[in-house]
């Protein structure tokens, strides 16, 4: 990423957006800034977590791999 774009960034918006397929609410952090080579906006949008309800409780993507490396682990162990 330029050093020219990260200082052009938006503030950070919360961008709720609902996936029909796997009937879940994913949550995302959304920023843009000005591309002048195509004289377009662009953003940048980072994925923090899933919800089961638009309003309910955000489960954190980073805790959700975390809890399937311990799993696999758990199970390897117990072999």
């Amino acid at each position: 990423m330029d050093i020219e774009k990260i200082a052009k960034l938006s503030k950070t918006k919360i961008i709720n957006t609902y996936n029909k397929k796997q009937k879940y609410w994913y949550v995302y952090s959304d920023q843009s800034y000005w591309n002048p080579e195509k004289k377009q906006t662009r953003h940048i949008r980072r994925t923090i977590g899933k919800r089961l309800t638009k309003d309910g409780d955000m489960v954190h993507l980073f805790k959700q791999r975390n809890m399937i490396i311990l799993l696999v682990l758990l199970f390897l162990v117990f072999l």
